[in-house]
């Protein structure tokens, strides 16, 4: 699901939510935690156009595939958040923040080959 949908890229919306997924890692990589949920906003109204897309064009693989994504991208805005929680030191807070990224990580799992989970299993054991 998740190759499905980033190789869409003749829909100019999936090469703007693949740039700023990139972007939100390359922050993460960054150590930068601020604004965990920028880019993930910034991605909304293009998910929402490539549903209408999937819709207009009956193709619910597209709509599903978008779907995982979506939770995908959330996922790393989860991450950044949980981190931003141990770098205020609101541990306690931060355990719910990192239930939910667990809980990320299982969602697209479900639903992605085991082949192609890109940094899901990494993410698991971390």
């Amino acid at each position: 699901m998740l190759n499905y949908f980033f190789y869409q890229t003749p829909l100019e919306e999936v090469t703007e939510i693949k740039e700023l997924l990139n972007k939100k890692k390359t922050k993460l990589e960054a150590l930068n935690f601020d604004e965990p949920f920028e880019e993930y906003n910034q991605s909304e109204i293009l998910f929402e156009k490539v549903k209408q897309i999937a819709i207009d064009t009956q193709n619910e693989h597209l709509a599903n595939a978008a779907f995982i994504a979506k939770l995908y991208f959330c996922l790393f805005c989860d991450l950044a958040s949980y981190f931003s929680l141990l770098q205020n030191k609101e541990y306690k807070h931060s355990w719910d923040k990192l239930q939910d990224c667990l809980d990320d990580i299982y969602r697209v799992g479900q639903f992605v080959e085991l082949d192609k989970r890109f940094e899901l299993p990494f993410l698991t054991n971390y």
